[in-house]
């Protein structure tokens, strides 16, 4: 997940071999990582160019294209990749994310059910057919899918998410809060290293999610999780004041939580409070040394309130603790560039 370092490889293969279709695709998957969206079309285009029987390149088009909300374009797309291969099951799966997105739920699970026969247990087929299944009021099939799905890959929160959303729909807001529960528990630990296909969890399912942390009472010490949860559950929302209160009720029950500082911070940095974000990154930093996201996080704020140096030391300790986690180095990049554009203006 070193991204920077990856572009440069990139680049020095491009130099050698300028038509190598493969260079230009994993380049391209690069810069969407990074939010490179223009520079990720131009090199998916340029592989596409240099080889369009290759139905990879066209996947990771479509996956970006849908992200962007792109739905028609993407089943253009797409459809050259079926074309390519008929037999890949991905290409199938991505078409019915693009119907289910353009609301046409049953046509999304005849891609879907395509798609199984060639990958049978690929746990994110299983999941957007248990949402598709779901829209369409089939609530028993749906909640086997996502069983099934859960069994493939228990290490999705966007499964754990649509299971909760069908059950609640369902059953009782209880189950379904436990649902929510395990797939929050599972973004707040590993929001760096989620799939980008499935970790575009939808307004709704996180309204839905919300409603089953209502009422909750702050007498008890075991509600701590339920007030960080609805915390990041608001900041997802774009909601950050009201993600900051629900973060102090938890650290109100657990003030020695590094991660709810942390959570804390980040919402505030959303507020553009940088120095009360950073006061809490302190705090985080104070109760677990290892943070490594309370250093990156830090340095966010310090690189905001253009600190450079001092942003590029929390990065650079964030990278030391955790060599994978790529936002750390992300970030750093951008920070040298603009304190290198700033040293060049005056």
């Amino acid at each position: 997940k070193n991204y920077p370092d990856a572009l440069r490889h990139y680049q020095k293969a491009l130099e050698l071999d300028p038509l190598y279709p493969e260079a230009y695709h994993n380049r391209g998957n690069v810069y969407a990582k990074i939010g490179m969206v223009k520079k990720a079309l131009e090199d998916y285009n340029k592989s596409i160019d240099l080889d369009e029987k290759n139905p990879h390149v066209y996947n990771s088009k479509c996956i970006l294209l849908i992200s962007l909300d792109r739905f028609e374009e993407a089943i253009k797309c797409i459809d050259k990749a079926i074309l390519a291969d008929p037999t890949e099951g991905a290409s199938y799966k991505n078409k019915g994310i693009c119907l289910y997105n353009l609301k046409q739920f049953r046509s999304a699970i005849e891609f879907y059910n395509t798609s199984l026969e060639y990958h049978q247990n690929c746990a994110a087929t299983y999941s957007y057919k248990g949402e598709a299944l779901n829209e369409v009021e089939f609530y028993e099939e749906s909640l086997k899918c996502f069983d099934k799905a859960i069994e493939l890959d228990s290490s999705a929160s966007s499964i754990y998410f649509g299971k909760g959303y069908a059950v609640a729909r369902s059953k009782d807001t209880n189950e379904a809060r436990e649902y929510f529960n395990s797939a929050l528990e599972l973004e707040i630990a590993n929001e760096d290293a989620l799939d980008p296909e499935t970790q575009f969890i939808s307004g709704t399912r996180l309204e839905e999610a919300l409603k089953c942390y209502s009422n909750l009472s702050n007498s008890d010490r075991s509600q701590a999780e339920m007030f960080r949860n609805k915390g990041y559950l608001l900041l997802k929302l774009q909601q950050a004041s009201s993600a900051v209160e629900e973060y102090d009720n938890a650290l109100a029950i657990n003030p020695n939580n590094s991660t709810l500082h942390d959570l804390k911070g980040s919402a505030l940095l959303e507020m553009k409070d940088y120095d009360h974000a950073i006061a809490c990154f302190d705090q985080a930093i104070k109760f677990n040394p290892q943070n490594c996201r309370a250093f990156a996080h830090k340095g966010v704020a310090l690189h905001k309130l253009k600190k450079y140096d001092e942003a590029i030391n929390m990065y650079n300790t964030s990278i030391k603790m955790d060599t994978v986690f790529p936002m750390a180095r992300i970030q750093r990049e951008k920070c040298m560039k603009e304190r290198d554009q700033s040293c060049t203006i005056f």
